[in-house]
């Protein structure tokens, strides 16, 4: 099974089936929506790593909306907008709204794999990156701790140096 989980956003079925299969295909886990109302509650729901949906929906939800609606519940979901519509200005205003791509229905099955391909590359990295952070972060606070008791184990060995040296000249003055 593939590492991205996937929703669907599709009203027409054969469009959202010509997808599923695609996706069944290469293996990853997938859900489907048939409207935006329904993929935004799913979204809300559960987590998905990619979302990919139609533009051009009926109802009070298109395309634009649910890419909107997922980038503010789940902002690290990619969302890939397709649709059989293209125009050179659906595509600049759905990258303006963050979207990570923008395919042409009927969608080719490796452009859809070269895409997903390059979303995992892109989420893996952002993980190794995170995990580099967060390890650096123990090690910067493991190097903090050492240093910490360094420095008392310091301050307590001068403090006896001191101690020494006082019964050292104290006894060195004492007749006898």
């Amino acid at each position: 099974m593939r590492e991205l989980s996937i929703l669907i956003v599709e009203d027409d079925p054969l469009t959202r089936k010509a997808l599923r299969v695609m996706l069944e295909h290469e293996d990853y886990p997938v859900d489907e929506a048939i409207d935006g109302v329904m993929a935004v509650e799913m979204i809300a729901d559960g987590y998905y790593d990619v979302v990919i949906t139609d533009m051009n929906m009926p109802g009070t939800i298109n395309g634009l909306g649910v890419l909107e609606r997922c980038l503010e519940l789940r902002p690290h979901t990619a969302v890939i907008v397709a649709t059989g519509f293209a125009t050179v200005e659906d595509s600049v205003e759905a990258m303006k709204k963050g979207a990570v791509d923008y395919l042409v229905n009927p969608v080719k099955r490796a452009e859809l794999a070269l895409r997903l391909d390059n979303i995992a590359a892109s989420k893996r990295l952002v993980k190794e990156a995170l995990d580099l952070r967060e390890a650096i972060t123990v090690t910067e606070e493991n190097a903090e701790r050492t240093i910490r008791e360094q420095e008392f184990l310091i301050a307590d060995l001068r403090l006896r140096f001191e101690q020494l040296r006082k019964v050292i000249a104290d006894k060195a003055l004492a007749p006898g």
